[in-house]
């Protein structure tokens, strides 16, 4: 790597460091106005501090999936609001597979086509058309017997097979 590449990354990890530190000072901040106008222990504040502390350490093993260069293009595309955003939209994509799943939906149909259509969709949006991350993003998944304990996948098992079907059935259309 040239010396600029290198400064490029460096900023990029550096500023990412940040933005969770900027995290950790507003869950603290909350925290702090939330005791100063109820004098009470809310508990349930202080274990928001806690997860947002422990979040950094918690997704910190997946970064041995993705080259440097694959981490610094993914935190330049990741600021808070795009992870917000994120997280809703694949919340919302979990809950409405499930719900397809709930009522029999078959995965062959239109409707669970749409659905697997919106999973690549949000894979394409996180990778960036990256085939690179695509690749670092379906080794991680393929090596779950080596996540923490911590680290639960974000959907059941049928919601993958599920998925899995409807795309295959796009795909052969």
């Amino acid at each position: 790597l040239d010396l600029q590449m290198t400064l490029r990354l460096q900023r990029t990890v550096v500023e990412q460091k940040r933005r969770h530190l900027e995290l950790v000072i507003q869950a603290i901040e909350q925290a702090e106005r939330a005791l100063a106008a109820s004098e009470k222990l809310d508990w349930e504040t202080f274990k928001q501090i806690i997860e947002v502390i422990n979040m950094q350490s918690d997704m910190e093993w997946m970064k041995e999936y993705y080259t440097e260069e694959q981490l610094a293009e993914l935190a330049e595309r990741g600021t808070p609001e795009v992870l917000e955003r994120g997280q809703r939209d694949w919340a919302a994509l979990i809950k409405d597979v499930e719900a397809a799943i709930a009522a029999g939906l078959d995965p062959h149909s239109e409707q669970a086509q749409a659905l697997a259509a919106r999973w690549s969709s949000l894979i394409e949006a996180f990778t960036g058309g990256n085939p690179a991350i695509r690749e670092s993003l379906t080794r991680l998944y393929a090596d779950q017997a080596n996540w923490p304990s911590t680290f639960k996948q974000p959907y059941s098992d049928e919601v993958g097979a599920f998925l899995s079907q409807a795309g295959a059935a796009c795909k052969k259309e």
